[in-house]
């Protein structure tokens, strides 16, 4: 997503910059003449006045200044400042001029026609004149850019064979292996912009013979620096797709790897060119018209360029903005999914809207555009620089599917990570706005409205970091209470723990979550007060009505804080016996032996018989008939016992040895022999089961003993 917006905003920045590259003052043509200008020089008083409207202007440089004649009529003292009503400044100050360039030149396309006309023929006086200004002749002036030109031409070609060659010998170390991000980044920067600004450096070096002023050198080293530009400029971006790729957008990265650098380094080359035209010795050296002219047609081409380049690459990047990772789609609303997907499909009509308007603005408009340019060139690199330290802030993040005990410390480095990210573009936002003569931090300080919008934001934020920092705490301390040891020293999580746990989790979101409405609520302005009034009487109306409610709940808090019995646990409460399998803050469900499940409010818990902590016992009654040995029958039982213990099956139920109580009543219907066995909770059956067997095969084989009719053992 991030790369998607980052193409979408580096498309709406260079269509504004382009042609504002290209944008002087067209109404050169409408100078007043060479004797007024002159007259106002002679006069001191009219010169003060000149010089104080110039340092006016100087000091607001976002104030639309006056047309040339209009400035000297100012200096007459027939106008005093600029019209007023009029949107100042910013980016609304640019786009207000636009529309106002476009109304007045609708109804004057005859000043357009004319401002044309002067400067064809101002640019046509300055290029027969251009050999003769700088003491040169044409065939001298073309030698020595046709020099400059080759020797840079060449030095480039030998260093990007250079750097091809030490990308290739970099690509086999082990470590280039492993990072194919960092691989991948070390290459385009070593086939392309660094040889290129190598060759540059040499170029400027080697042809420093020519002097400073030699309008030829002047010329190549200009487009050699707009090449440099595009290239320097191109590789960033492939550098922000670089560690933006990903599985799910793999594809649309790979094709603006293939297909958009030469649209890209293209691009930026030609706007940077028309900067260097109207912002270098060149503009001294070639003429203002014929520079101006040079620039216009630098700034048309870069504009249609990138229509053509939203256009061609418009699935691409709108894959960028909508596709994304699974999980990421499963968090977002469906609401904001289809409107992504809405807006991956038309994104780029703006794109071709904003070229139209800058093809006009370029051919028709008349405002001077020269310092917007600048704002946006200074707009794009922080925006490029933004970009690629919140792309190199996600990448440092660890991936979520970790351990437990390791989930805390990733979520925590993944919010700091968000934090900074919202951080850097709080700054890059203030640095944006004071590019555009503004300062949101400005506002904020010296208005009352900014003091509390300010204030407000600042709680809220401070608010909800707070409380998810407190909530993966929390979150993260349960999961690893909760997950299943790493080792076989770790002991397992008691039933205790599995129970409240849980419950404790939900109590603390709710409390979490209340506390931090409550303080958001507080902080936009909202008195909450009489909400908590309101909310402590209706909990208390509630708690009146619900009476049983809260016995069931204060009965469950109390049951559970106990550890009267937890999830697993055999248990018999009011004449039900079973398994308990669930528990809230209210209710436990039961699953009795038939596979039944009682749900039970724990109001209705009177008495609960646990038969799963710590221990069981495991008892035995038997009944001889009176003709039986007795002291016969008290060995088989003492051997049935001794085999019970040396069971391999029940090493793990038993807790003890057998407790032979011996004879334990006699009557009519025989001898009773009693015992018993300590044994695990879920190992007291199995541990009677075996000592049955072992005694019935054992009583089975002895002729002088035997057990009474109708008699069922245990008790």
């Amino acid at each position: 997503m991030l790369l998607g917006w980052s193409w979408l905003c580096l498309a709406l920045a260079l269509t504004a910059a382009a042609p504002a590259s290209a944008q002087q003052s067209g109404t050169s043509a409408e100078a007043a003449p060479l004797t007024q200008l002159l007259e106002v020089l002679r006069d001191d008083q009219q010169r003060a006045t000149l010089v104080e409207a110039l340092e006016r202007a100087q000091a607001a440089p976002d104030e639309a200044t006056p047309a040339s004649g209009e400035a000297q009529e100012s200096a007459a003292g027939d106008a005093e400042t600029p019209q007023d009503g009029v949107v100042q400044g910013g980016v609304l100050g640019a786009l207000t001029s636009t529309l106002d360039s476009l109304q007045q030149n609708l109804g004057e396309g005859n000043e357009v026609v004319s401002d044309w006309q002067y400067h064809l023929g101002r640019a046509s006086q300055q290029l027969s004149e251009l050999g003769h200004r700088v003491g040169q002749s044409p065939l001298q002036v073309s030698t020595r850019f046709s020099y400059t030109i080759i020797f840079w031409a060449i030095s480039m070609l030998a260093a990007c064979w250079l750097g091809a060659w030490i990308a290739a010998r970099l690509s086999r170390w082990a470590w280039f292996s492993t990072h194919r991000r960092a691989r991948d980044i070390v290459e385009h920067w070593l086939r392309v912009p660094l040889p290129a600004i190598t060759a540059f450096l040499l170029t400027l070096a080697a042809t420093s013979g020519f002097g400073a002023d030699s309008p030829g050198r002047m010329l190549a080293l200009g487009i050699a620096y707009a090449v440099n530009t595009g290239t320097v400029f191109a590789t960033l971006w492939m550098s922000l797709a670089i560690l933006a790729r990903g599985s799910h957008r793999k594809r649309a990265v790979e094709i603006l790897r293939r297909r958009a650098f030469i649209p890209l380094a293209a691009l930026a080359a030609f706007g940077s060119f028309a900067e260097a035209l109207l912002n270098s010795p060149l503009t001294a050296l070639l003429g203002y018209s014929l520079a101006y002219l040079l620039a216009t047609l630098c700034g048309a081409i870069a504009t249609i360029i990138l229509a053509v380049f939203a256009v061609m690459f418009r699935r691409p990047i709108g894959q960028l903005i909508h596709h994304r990772g699974l999980a990421h789609r499963q968090r977002l609303p469906p609401s904001v999914r289809e409107s992504l997907r809405l807006f991956s499909a038309i994104w780029f009509l703006p794109v071709l809207l904003m070229c139209l308007v800058s093809l006009y603005q370029l051919l028709i408009g008349s405002v001077d555009n020269h310092q917007a340019m600048n704002r946006m060139i200074a707009s794009t690199l922080l925006l490029i620089g933004t970009l690629l330290v919140m792309a190199l802030l996600h990448q440092l993040v660890a991936p979520p599917d970790l351990a437990p005990r390791e989930r805390m410390g990733t979520r925590m480095r993944r919010l700091a990570a968000n934090a900074l990210q919202i951080a850097l573009l709080a700054v890059a936002a203030e640095l944006m706005t004071q590019i555009w003569g503004g300062s949101i931090y400005g506002l904020i300080r010296d208005t009352d409205a900014g003091q509390m919008f300010g204030g407000a934001v600042f709680g809220i934020a401070t608010v909800l970091l707070v409380t998810l920092a407190a909530w993966i705490v929390i979150d993260a301390a349960i999961a690893s209470a909760l997950a299943p040891p790493s080792g076989r020293r770790h002991a397992q999580p008691s039933l205790r723990v599995r129970t409240i746990l849980p419950l404790l989790r939900n109590a603390a979101k709710i409390v979490l979550c209340v506390i931090a409405v409550i303080t958001v609520l507080g902080n936009v302005g909202i008195n909450i007060a009489p909400l908590l009034a309101g909310a402590g009487v209706v909990g208390l109306a509630i708690g009146f009505g619900s009476q049983t409610l809260v016995q069931d709940v204060i009965t469950g808090i109390f049951n559970i804080l106990e550890d009267t019995m937890a999830i697993g646990d055999w248990v018999e409460i009011d004449g039900r016996a079973g398994t308990v399998e669930g528990m809230t803050i209210r209710t436990l469900k039961l699953r009795d032996g038939n596979g039944a499940l009682f749900s039970i409010p724990f109001s209705q818990v009177k008495a609960v018989k646990n038969t799963s902590r710590q221990f069981a016992f495991a008892p035995v009654d038997l009944r001889f008939t009176l003709d039986s040995d007795i002291d016969h029958a008290l060995e088989l039982v003492r051997q049935a016992a001794d085999q019970t213990q040396q069971d391999p099956t029940l090493r793990g139920a038993l807790l003890g040895h057998y407790e032979n109580w011996g004879l334990e009543r006699v009557n009519a219907e025989g001898y009773n022999v009693a015992g018993r066995f300590r044994a695990t909770t879920g190992g007291a059956a199995n541990v009677r089961r075996a000592f049955y067997l072992h005694l019935a095969r054992l009583v089975e084989n002895a002729e002088a003993v035997s057990f009474a009719r109708g008699y069922v053992g245990g008790r």
